[in-house]
């Protein structure tokens, strides 16, 4: 009777350097004796192995050993199958050593899961179920923490508080977190330690108050991140915060000088720019807010001072017409303010800033004044010639008072004339009733010898010709009646009426009467022709 053994195995690890074995509970197989099968025990009694990464020494570098009870070496050869199997890690067949033929890195994979296996050598197969291990790559901290940045870019209020948080920065390190101190990160600042300070979370914090940005308005630190806290061995990484302080609003305006000189003409249009102040604000452009304020309300009412929004300027605009012949200059103190400023911080306790504003009023050379306008005079039509009218009055505005000269701009009414005083003369007869009314139009033209510009104004004249009682009453047509032979007296034989081309006043009436005083007929009441005798003959008026 011919027997077939099937080998039970007992794997375990060899106690090398860089090995590592621990136990694994009893587990149980199939065995099988001829052509029945019955349950044994098989003891392993490892489950993992350990090598170094990144070892220094030539390859294959040893990992373990491989081992089984009862092993017949004629008929049984080891084998493993797996992570890496026959490529990274090889078995030798007859005594089970595993070597590793490759550079281990345990940032790029940590563990490898292996199968054992025993193979009958002549007939290639497998002797009892497979045995899983594995194989750990242990970590010699061979990485430095890396900074998730190289370069943080951070912000903070200026005039911040001690303590204040600017930004948190984070390094990583691959190696392994369970060995102490591998993996395990502590900053530092380096640069700018004077400033601001670092926690062990890496939160960046303000370590003095009152940074200005006005005096610096970034700082670069710079942080280090070392692994291995308190070991000289340990790897380190830097990276370089830039921290910029943000403006507040915590400078005053202030007049870049005491006293601002503008000359303006008399004649500048209302709402036109008279001149601009400049201050100067060194926060920035978003926190200048600065108002200028009159020291006399009086001059308010004149003058409006309006602020720039891009520049901050205050612009000077004219509210009221100058003269310059009644005020030649204004004298004013303007202040500026800045009512949004932040006084907790502000650099200094002088909330506004004075200056003094002259206003020069320069004379433009302006067209002669005249005192009334229009004029309106009355005049009987019966005046006679060469009788003045009325008088017109202008004269020269400005300082120098030159003299006037006077003239008639109505070339088709030549009834008039004017003097060089400025009397207007009657130059032709009036009639009421060709022209009741006169329209005219006086030139001032100002004598300046200096100045060939002519500077002159108009006026207009209106004369009412008032009407005097020289026109007799007329018929109001040739009248032409005829009456009956036997028309009894009292007869109404016509009715007249006339007419008069001078004014009539109210209750003004004609009267009327026969020029004949002895005929048949007579006129009554103003009004009527009445038929008085008997008459052979026809009469006519």
């Amino acid at each position: 009777m011919t027997f077939r053994w099937l080998w039970l195995l007992v794997v375990t690890i060899a106690f090398f350097p860089f090995a590592q074995c621990t136990n694994e509970k009893v587990k149980t197989g199939d065995i099988y004796h001829g052509n029945y099968k019955r349950r044994v025990k098989r003891d392993f009694v490892w489950n993992s192995m350990t090598i170094e990464e990144e070892q220094k020494t030539a390859l294959p570098h040893f990992v373990g050993q491989l081992q089984a009870n009862e092993t017949n070496k004629d008929v049984a050869k080891f084998a493993i199958d797996g992570e890496g199997a026959n490529t990274t890690f090889k078995v030798n067949e007859e005594n089970g050593e595993i070597y590793c033929f490759e550079m281990l890195d345990r940032e790029k994979k940590a563990q490898y899961r292996l199968s054992a296996i025993l193979v009958n050598k002549y007939t290639g197969k497998t002797l009892g179920p497979k045995s899983i291990f594995t194989i750990r790559v242990r970590d010699i901290n061979d990485n430095a923490p890396i900074f998730t940045k190289n370069i943080y870019n951070a912000s903070v209020p200026e005039m911040s508080p001690t303590g204040t948080l600017v930004t948190t920065v984070t390094a990583l390190d691959a190696d392994d977190p369970t060995l102490a101190g591998h993996a395990k990160v502590a900053y530092q600042i380096t640069k700018g330690q004077d400033h601001f300070t670092i926690n062990n979370m890496g939160s960046i914090y303000t370590a003095v108050p009152y940074l200005d940005r006005e005096e610096k308005a970034t700082y670069e630190i710079t942080v280090e991140a070392r692994d291995v806290p308190g070991q000289k061995n340990g790897h380190t990484s830097t990276a370089t915060i830039m921290i910029h302080l943000i403006d507040i609003n915590d400078n005053f305006p202030t007049f870049i000088k005491d006293k601002f000189t503008f000359n303006v003409y008399e004649n500048l249009r209302v709402m036109g720019e008279v001149g601009r102040l400049q201050v100067v604000d060194i926060d920035e452009p978003q926190n200048r807010n600065t108002k200028y304020v009159f020291g006399s309300e009086k001059l308010q009412e004149i003058f409006e001072i309006r602020t720039n929004a891009q520049s901050n300027e205050g612009i000077f605009v004219l509210k009221k017409a100058l003269d310059f012949e009644s005020v030649k200059q204004y004298k004013m103190n303007i202040q500026a303010i800045d009512p949004s400023i932040v006084l907790a911080v502000a650099k200094h306790h002088r909330p506004k800033s004075n200056a003094e504003v002259i206003i020069n009023v320069l004379d433009v050379d302006e067209p002669p004044v005249f005192k009334m306008s229009p004029y309106k005079f009355e005049i009987k039509e019966d005046t006679k010639l060469n009788k003045i009218v009325g008088s017109v009055f202008a004269e020269d505005p400005d300082e120098a008072k030159n003299s006037v000269r006077y003239s008639l701009r109505n070339p088709k009414d030549n009834f008039f004339i004017i003097s060089n005083k400025g009397d207007i003369i009657v130059d032709k007869p009036l009639d009421r009733e060709t022209n009741n009314w006169h329209n005219l139009t006086v030139a001032a033209e100002e004598i300046d010898p200096k100045s060939t510009m002519k500077k002159e104004s108009l006026v207009p004249i209106f004369i009412k010709v008032l009407d005097v009682n020289d026109n007799a009453p007329e018929f109001a047509e040739r009248y032409a009646a005829r009456v009956c032979e036997n028309a009894p007296p009292g007869k109404v034989i016509i009715r007249i009426s006339a007419v008069d081309k001078d004014e009539m006043t109210p209750g003004a009436k004609f009267t009327y009467y026969s020029a004949e005083k002895e005929n048949n007929f007579t006129v009554q009441d103003n009004k009527s022709i009445v038929y008085y005798s008997p008459a052979k003959h026809d009469y006519v008026w």
